[in-house]
């Protein structure tokens, strides 16, 4: 992987470039920063700063986000396909329209943030703050791999069917504390069945 710090990788965005694969980006500060569209697929992005960075339509397949600091920042029709995030903060992160397929956080902030329309596909979730954060319209498919495992919903917005991801210990969106999905699963494959 080669290193890049912020401002080469921000001349070479201006200049047009805008495919930054397999690069390292550790400790980079991109607050702020309007890259709209850029391609970071394989980067190493451990504890950059990309906080109220414009980051829409942006490409991060196989990315790693371990202690990023994304708060405020823009990635709405973002590909998050197979990314890992640990302890990170994604407060109030716009990931409307975004693509989260075998995408993994892990004691990740996520309060406030907006999923509008996302689509889930064996996405998880453990030990995540995602209260009042906006699911409306967002589509899910992880019953066969992924889920939401010690995750707190307190306040999130949004339809979203219980029997179509595999969850322990959740807190709803009304407070209330949910064991395990199973039953509801078990309730979705049986009226299938039917």
């Amino acid at each position: 992987m080669s290193r890049i710090d912020t401002e080469e990788l921000i001349e070479r965005y201006a200049a047009g470039e805008r495919v930054f694969r397999s690069t390292t980006l550790k400790g980079v500060d991109l607050s702020g920063a309007n890259l709209p569209g850029i391609n970071l697929d394989r980067t190493n992005l451990t504890g950059a700063n990309l906080s109220r960075a414009n980051l829409s339509g942006a490409k991060f397949m196989d990315a790693c986000f371990d202690g990023v600091n994304l708060e405020g920042a823009n990635l709405s029709k973002t590909d998050l396909t197979d990314v890992v995030s640990n302890e990170a903060n994604w407060r109030g992160v716009n990931l409307d329209g975004a693509f989260l397929q075998v995408t993994r956080l892990y004691s990740v902030n996520l309060e406030g943030a907006t999923f509008r329309g996302a689509e889930f596909t064996s996405a998880a979730f453990q030990h995540c703050n995602m209260r009042n954060v906006d699911l409306s319209g967002a589509t899910w498919d992880m019953i066969d791999n992924g889920g939401l495992f010690d995750v707190d919903l307190t306040g999130a917005v949004g339809e979203f069917d219980l029997g179509d991801f595999i969850g322990v210990s959740i807190i709803l969106p009304n407070g209330e504390f949910l064991e395990a999905t199973w039953e509801f699963i078990d309730q979705k494959w049986r009226s299938r069945e039917n």
